[in-house]
């Protein structure tokens, strides 16, 4: 017998609709039941690239830490210089989806998986912004500092200033 599963889509656009669903409803949206719905697909179409909503919530996990964290460190990392480094960071989490650390983070907050992902990408990120800072100075104290510092202007735009545009966070994070 002769299935088509090219009308149930790849894996990656159910990861990319979770994501959307994610980052404007919250996890509590990714159920099944509102990924087919969001998709205009069936269930099947679903456990053909995912086992159940565990399986696919790893993975949307594993996909939002290859793209959103693994592939800028290495793009920015690619650069020569510290400086260059930190400028094609800057722009490439500038050019991030809104929301996504905030919900991200709200559902660690909920999940001790999801927590033990983001903390790992937590210390990725800071890894990557501590060694730029330490070429700069030299000085791994002032490194660490500021690497946290970075972050936590990144995260804090994210989590309690959403509204800010685009023009007044490239100001904030330009400040390191």
């Amino acid at each position: 017998m002769y299935f088509n599963f090219s009308s149930m889509h790849s894996a990656e656009h159910w990861i990319l609709a979770g994501l959307d669903l994610l980052y404007h409803e919250g996890e509590e949206s990714l159920t099944i039941e509102s990924l087919c719905k969001k998709l205009k697909l069936t269930k099947g179409s679903f456990y053909h690239h995912f086992k159940n909503r565990e399986s696919f919530s790893q993975r949307l996990l594993n996909y939002w830490e290859k793209h959103f964290t693994d592939e800028i460190i290495r793009k920015a990392g690619a650069e020569s210089t510290p400086q260059a480094r930190l400028k094609v960071l800057r722009s490439l989490t500038l050019a991030l989806p809104k929301n996504t650390e905030r919900a991200i983070r709200s559902w660690a907050f909920r999940n001790s998986k999801v927590k033990k992902i983001q903390e790992r990408v937590d210390s990725k990120r800071i890894a990557f912004l501590k060694n730029a800072y330490w070429e700069l100075s030299k000085d791994r104290r002032q490194a660490d500092q500021k690497a946290k510092l970075a972050y936590a202007i990144f995260v804090g735009v994210e989590m309690i200033l959403p509204s800010l545009d685009e023009k007044e966070i490239k100001k904030l994070y330009f400040l390191f």
